[in-house]
């Protein structure tokens, strides 16, 4: 995938809770870059999507179709997911027109979605493909209760308008709701076990793998505590039959079906043709619904898992940071670390298996050796520990140098993030300080294998100039091989000592301060604070967090040549 080949993502409506559950599987997928439009600006989607653009009302149909004709158009969109019903009817109105523009929506084909938007219409589909579902009530006007039912607008989601009438109750105006084809009236289970179903349908028509829990709990109609359903095979057989019969109707895009279990019997109560905000339990479960609907891949819904959904806090900043340029380090900010030495000793064990002692055993000492942080004596002390002739240092060595694995593990928020601040016009450099024929190694795999690595301007290693980070001649070489003021600069780097303080110290604008999950070097953000450059370095828990800290450049870009 070539920087000009990134692939633009539009998620509608998607500044609520269900627009952060689309975002949990769009963040994952590498090259994905994700824009959320909204009517609403004070919304938390913003701040976890790598654009946001401000939406006329849905109400105003005209205004708000030409708008996301436009931002496809502008934004090279490929693939746009409603993450609300507010706008499904109107998207899948216009499909014909987005298609127009190569963009891919992913809602159903208008004739199916105009049934699945009706409940009362939905269950007669769903008994014609041989589901179980509740018939509708027939009682009395102004009777007497005589069990549990519930009230339902025949449109609607997330509980809304729903009312429970109890037992004994007497109901005057109940024949409103009965006869009124704007409500339906049906039995009503008190704790009843309740049960969803996630899956996509792509574009060909193929039904991604299913994803069932039990809802635990529920608030306002949204499940807020889950797990993995007890009795998957009924559940997902149920759900699959309906699954496949909506695929072969025009069904496209995130699909989420909601059972209770009747006494053992399975019946479905609710169908919401889009993605639901619990979708992330599909990608705890082992699935990407949302790379599925992208690429038609996934992985197979697996182990048992249990989902408490929350909105984490994040703190955007009211000041952003000036800078014309950013300066990344490279182990544990873009690749893993870990991940490329591990490679190697795997590759390693291979070339030498004949003379070492078993795979587990060498790879246990490997691991842990790792784990402790020792990379510069990691032969040394595998040697030593594995009670190793010491006439093989020499030839390990030699052969572990030499070793390039052909996988480079470049975390998922890597692409995105860089592909965007060069897109926005920042000057890009890469400053590392590890050995000089690692770091080239490193280089060219993501040459090879991911095109990124050409948004960067400049690229200096310290080891070639004889020093180390933070020795402030390693910030002023890039600066430098930039063409920068050094306080038109900041660094993004995973170390507080050689990354944070370094730059600030030699005079960078400032500093942003990362910590990988699994990275070699960790440190106590309470004493961290304690000794840090004040307002100056600034924390972050993913390098998508960048974008909410730096506005365009203060500068026009210059062209590279």
């Amino acid at each position: 995938m070539t920087q000009n080949q990134v692939r633009n993502v539009l998620v509608t409506c998607g500044g609520g809770f269900q627009g952060l559950a689309i975002l949990d599987g769009l963040r994952q997928i590498p090259g994905v870059r994700t824009v959320i439009c909204d009517w609403n600006a004070e919304n938390v989607g913003r701040f976890f999507s790598t654009a946001f653009r401000r939406s006329p009302p849905v109400a105003d149909t005209e205004a708000y179709i030409e708008f996301v004709r436009a931002l496809i158009s502008t934004e090279n969109i490929e693939l746009v997911i409603p993450a609300s019903d507010l706008d499904l009817e109107v998207l899948a109105a216009s499909r014909a027109s987005f298609e127009a523009l190569n963009a891919t929506v992913a809602v159903s084909d208008p004739a199916l979605l105009a049934i699945l938007m009706d409940k009362r219409a939905t269950y007669r589909l769903a008994a014609e493909a041989g589901l179980n579902v509740f018939d509708e009530v027939e009682v009395e006007p102004e009777a007497l209760i005589k069990t549990d039912l519930i009230v339902k607008p025949v449109r609607g989601s997330g509980s809304k308008g729903h009312r429970v009438l109890r037992r004994g109750e007497v109901v005057e105006g109940l024949s409103t709701f009965r006869d009124s084809d704007k409500f339906l009236v049906q039995p009503y289970i008190e704790g009843a076990r309740e049960y969803s179903v996630d899956f996509c349908v792509n574009v060909r028509g193929e039904v991604s793998p299913l994803a069932a829990r039990e809802r635990i709990r529920n608030f306002s109609g949204f499940s807020v505590l889950g797990q993995s359903a007890s009795h998957q095979n009924d559940l997902l057989k149920e759900a699959g039959l309906f699954a496949n019969f909506l695929a072969c109707r025009g069904a496209l895009g995130g699909f989420n079906l909601q059972f209770i279990d009747d006494g053992g019997r399975l019946r479905l109560i609710d169908v919401n043709a889009r993605f639901g905000t619990s979708s992330s339990f599909s990608l705890l479960m082992g699935t990407n619904l949302q790379a599925w609907l992208l690429s038609g891949s996934g992985n197979p819904v697996c182990g048992h898992v249990k989902l408490i959904k929350y909105v984490a806090q994040a703190c955007a900043p009211v000041e952003p940071c000036i800078a014309s340029g950013v300066v990344f380090d490279l182990d544990d900010t873009l690749i893993d670390q870990k991940a490329w030495i591990w490679s190697k000793l795997k590759s390693l064990y291979e070339k030498f298996a004949s003379v070492l002692p078993s795979r587990s055993q060498f790879l246990t000492a490997a691991y842990y050796i790792v784990e402790e942080g020792d990379k510069s004596l990691l032969i040394d002390t595998l040697i030593e520990r594995l009670g190793l002739p010491l006439e093989l240092r020499e030839k390990l060595i030699e052969v572990y140098r030499a070793i390039v694995p052909e996988d480079i593990f470049v975390y998922p928020d890597v692409e995105r993030v860089v592909i965007e601040l060069s897109r926005r016009g920042f000057s890009l450099g890469l400053l590392s300080d590890n050995p000089a024929e690692s770091q080239r190694q490193k280089l060219e795999r993501l040459r090879a294998t991911n095109d990124f690595i050409s948004a960067f301007d400049a690229v200096v290693l310290a080891d070639e100039l004889g020093v180390r980070k933070p020795d402030a001649r390693a910030f002023w070489a890039i600066a430098s091989a930039l063409k920068s003021p050094c306080d038109q600069l900041v660094m993004v780097g995973d170390n507080l000592l050689r990354d944070s303080i370094g730059a600030i110290e030699a005079g960078f604008a400032g500093a942003f301060l990362l910590k990988r999950q699994g990275a070699f070097f960790s440190f106590n953000r309470m004493i961290a604070k304690e000794i840090d450059e004040g307002d100056r370095t600034r924390w972050i828990d993913d390098l998508d967090q960048l974008l909410w800290h730096l506005p365009m450049p203060n500068r026009a870009r210059r062209v590279r040549n």
